[in-house]
């Protein structure tokens, strides 16, 4: 596990549970190459969560730049 997820506030889960998908909050920041609000993995949507959770945190969104905005 990285120092990244183990310290952030929120982490960022495909909404497919079948993904597996789970980074830090900075994601989608540090790698630009990779469309925010998508899942590199399958292409589907991401999902704002409390950390090691599937609980979403509302109103919590992914800005284009990567960003998290709303909390």
């Amino acid at each position: 596990m990285s120092d990244k997820l183990a310290s952030s506030r929120y982490h960022v889960v495909c909404s497919r549970d079948v993904c597996g998908f789970r980074v830090h909050e900075r994601y989608f920041e540090e790698k630009q190459r990779f469309p925010a609000g998508v899942c590199p993995r399958c292409g589907a949507p991401i999902l704002v969560v409390k950390p090691y959770t599937r609980v979403v945190v509302n109103g919590a969104t992914m800005r284009v730049d990567g960003t998290i905005e709303g909390v």
